[in-house]
């Protein structure tokens, strides 16, 4: 999601989303594979060099899960649960953010509080597993103790620059900062069916659930407007949208059928001897249009 802000407008673009689910769709004829896809510990593949598929095929390696699974585009733009608008006088949006590459999409106010108190998942799991830290911005600790009504345990309090860098550094680490302060090189989370990102957004901003209260603060991000983009991939018509649309028969929607995929496996070679990487469909047929209807204004690269 990359998020430009022109005097006071947020721009927002649905890049990352449909990366994969576009890609997976509208790409080459047969599978999901990628030459210069952007991979975790492979930054040198984003490069977006040529592909040599004339390359002999080594066996794929498989790529262990890193984050948990993700939830699929179709039940995230679906209506979320409904809420009551923060009366605050001083309202500040609250957003948890984590790694860019990260497949978590969401995580709810208990699953934070009891992180935040030094717990498990939930408040009767016991103590927190090592690998799971939690990082507040050092400015909005107290309201997040008042908002989640637990103390803080074993949270790393530090400047909102800090909390990014940890969480870019890291797919072990859940960031907390102001929604002013979240920039387009880390994921921020939904809560409790809630988004305060992208194409499904929250219209009211003050619906958000984890809107603290703090005095003498103003959040500029309430004050502004915010739309959304989303913007396809290369797309070729004369090309596998064409065969699979004319002459498979799947009709002219064919290219919208999209659903959800998961980046899961590296193989060789691809352009300059580079790895290439290769996905698997998990379902929610009908996930990029959703995306693509849902954003403000939705763009593709035709070729």
């Amino acid at each position: 999601m990359i998020r430009h802000r022109p005097v006071s407008t947020r721009f927002l673009v649905a890049a990352a989303a449909v990366a994969v689910i576009f890609g997976a769709t509208l790409g080459g004829l047969g599978g999901l594979g990628t030459a210069g896809s952007p991979v975790p510990d492979s930054p040198d593949t984003a490069s977006g060099a040529p592909t040599d598929t004339t390359s002999s095929a080594a066996p794929a390696t498989p790529v262990p899960p890193t984050s948990p699974s993700p939830a699929p585009i179709a039940r995230l733009l679906a209506p979320a649960a409904t809420a009551t608008p923060v009366n605050s006088p001083s309202p500040v949006p609250l957003v948890p953010i984590v790694n860019y590459w990260s497949s978590r999409r969401s995580i709810s106010r208990i699953e934070i509080a009891a992180l935040f108190a030094g717990m498990g998942p939930s408040p009767t799991d016991g103590p927190a597993p090592n690998s799971t830290v939690l990082a507040v911005s050092a400015g909005d600790i107290g309201p997040l103790t008042t908002l989640l009504g637990a103390a803080p345990r074993g949270v790393d309090i530090e400047l909102a620059a800090q909390v990014r860098s940890r969480v870019k550094g890291s797919s072990n680490v859940i960031g907390i900062i102001r929604a002013d302060d979240v920039t387009a090189d880390v994921r921020a989370l939904g809560v409790d069916g809630f988004q305060l990102f992208g194409a499904e957004h929250i219209r009211n901003p003050l619906m958000w659930p984890l809107t603290a209260d703090e005095p003498g603060v103003v959040s500029s991000f309430l004050a502004s407007s915010e739309w959304t983009i989303a913007a396809g991939g290369d797309v070729m018509l004369d090309k596998a949208v064409f065969y699979q649309s004319i002459a498979r028969y799947q009709g002219v929607d064919y290219a919208w059928n999209g659903g959800t995929a998961v980046i899961d496996r590296r193989f060789c070679c691809g352009w300059g001897g580079k790895p290439l990487v290769g996905g698997s469909r998990t379902g929610d047929a009908g996930a990029v249009g959703d995306l693509f209807r849902s954003a403000d204004l939705s763009i593709v690269n035709l070729e």
